[in-house]
């Protein structure tokens, strides 16, 4: 796993993960299970982010499906804004390929890869000004 594009903002600039499969028989499929992790917020109120659906199913534990001939795979993280203003400058989503289930191994050092989202906060003063950049 990479994170192909790891700067995001609630802004509207989503970043980008890669899941590769490098070996095995590509002609059938498989399925890769992950954890989601780190700062930002996945669910409820307040929530940080969506990550792509199209490429998630369920159930629990979250798994990327890999149909036969597909050999890499995106996942989008769509940051959203939630307005709130005690949120740090940034916050991060990290995605980890479990190797404790699913029948495939994982190259040393490639298993885990995170995205930061930069928060967007506005400022309105007591006068109506608006803090400028």
């Amino acid at each position: 796993i990479a994170a192909i594009d790891d700067q995001a903002s609630e802004a509207g600039d989503p970043g980008v993960f890669q899941v590769a499969r490098t070996a095995g028989n590509p002609d059938s499929e498989l399925f890769v299970f992950f954890s989601v992790e780190g700062s930002a917020s996945p669910s409820g109120p307040g929530r940080d982010y969506l990550l792509d659906p199209n490429l998630l199913i369920g159930p629990q534990p979250p798994r990327l499906r890999f149909a036969p001939g597909i050999t890499s795979k995106l996942v989008t993280v769509n940051p959203i804004n939630d307005g709130d203003p005690n949120e740090p400058a940034f916050e991060d989503v990290i995605l980890t390929i479990r190797g404790d289930i699913g029948q495939y191994l994982i190259v040393p050092g490639n298993e885990t890869a995170s995205v930061d989202i930069a928060n967007l906060i506005d400022a309105v003063f007591e006068d109506g000004f608006e803090a400028m950049d």
